[in-house]
């Protein structure tokens, strides 16, 4: 008995065709994370952010005890260098490191910022992009964390923190130049 052809099984509907694409198989890319500059929009506010953490703590530890705010809202940079300058209580302590985390939030802003242009301006690799501006963002959490604890332990995780901020930093800088070069 013969069947009409559109009910003839064919070895096609069956058997998995040979594919010649074996040797150009690619692994897909998984998410927005690969394909587009998330952490240009992101990154800058966060990054900010970083920078603004160990001033919001300073305010924390340095208002914490007082009575009279008013003393605090309109004279806040005296009132600090007043609790700073006391030197023996916590909150003085974390006067001072909060200050200076944020004084060097602002410093080291400035390379992650160049890094951040010089890289995106050159249209490097996306994923790579991302991956190094949330490592540098990671790092310089890290660093605050660590600075303001203030403890030995802290402060060579926070020097190993701000060494690897800076060469996340500069290979953002040398991504962007061997792409312009390339």
């Amino acid at each position: 008995m013969d069947f009409p052809s559109f009910l003839r099984p064919t070895y096609s509907t069956y058997l998995p065709q040979p594919s010649n694409r074996l040797h150009t198989f690619q692994i897909p890319k998984m998410s927005v994370w690969d394909e587009k500059y998330v952490m240009l929009a992101v990154g800058m506010p966060l990054y900010w952010i970083t920078v603004m953490i160990p001033h919001f703590v300073k305010a924390y530890y340095g208002a914490r005890g007082e009575k009279n705010v008013d003393k605090v809202i309109g004279e806040p940079r005296k009132y600090f260098e007043e609790v700073a300058a006391k030197g023996t209580t916590a909150a003085a302590g974390y006067v001072r490191r909060g200050t200076a985390a944020h004084q060097n939030g602002w410093e080291a802003f400035i390379l992650y910022l160049s890094a951040v242009v010089a890289a995106f301006g050159a249209k490097i690799n996306p994923a790579t992009f991302n991956n190094l501006c949330a490592l540098a963002l990671i790092l310089r959490l890290v660093f605050n964390f660590c600075y303001i604890q203030g403890t030995t332990i802290t402060s060579r995780i926070r020097s190993i923190s701000f060494l690897a901020h800076v060469i996340t930093c500069f290979t953002l800088h040398y991504h962007a130049y061997t792409a312009i070069i390339a």
